[in-house]
């Protein structure tokens, strides 16, 4: 019995860099390799995949992998997801692949990108400071508001009440 596994294929007629030529290039070398021990279907967020089959098939040049609406990802052995990550959940044992991880950690060797990426950062930080300002300031305000309160039950006899009230006079006494 085949292996039965989902490609998400999302980008896959939009990206013509690395990873979309390493995803075409995996899938028809799966598609092909060891017939009957490894299934392929393409998974695709068009809820009509029918209507969009052959743009898809058009990229890999082979017209015998299925293409699905990635609705039926629950009922494969597994998904694949190619694309740095996963946009959706399948329901389906799953496997994400990241590309060129070190690069999220690396400086950039473009200025432009660098420029940018300083003033992400300066604005996060400013973004950071006013938040805690603002919650010092209401923690402050909190604070007061207490101790106002606290005053004003201690003047009238810690929150007790007498029974006898003072009242307004005219009478002098």
């Amino acid at each position: 019995m085949a292996l039965h596994v989902g490609v998400d294929a999302w980008n896959l007629t939009g990206d013509r860099r690395g990873i979309g030529r390493y995803v075409r290039e995996i899938v028809l070398r799966w598609a092909s390799w060891m017939p009957g021990t490894l299934q392929l279907t393409l998974l695709v967020p068009e809820r009509a995949a029918w209507f969009v089959r052959r743009r898809y098939l058009r990229e890999l040049g082979d017209p015998r992998i299925p293409v699905r609406h990635r609705a039926i990802a629950r009922t494969l052995d597994a998904v694949w997801y190619p694309w740095n990550g996963m946009s959706w959940v399948s329901g389906a044992p799953s496997v994400a692949t990241l590309h060129d991880a070190s690069l999220f950690a690396l400086p950039p060797q473009d200025e432009k990108v660098a420029e940018k990426e300083q003033k992400l950062k300066q604005s996060e930080e400013e973004l950071y400071a006013r938040h805690r300002e603002m919650k010092e300031t209401l923690e402050k305000q909190k604070r007061e508001l207490d101790e106002r309160k606290t005053k004003l039950e201690m003047g009238r006899g810690g929150g007790v009440e007498t029974g006898k009230r003072k009242g307004f006079s005219l009478g002098g006494r």
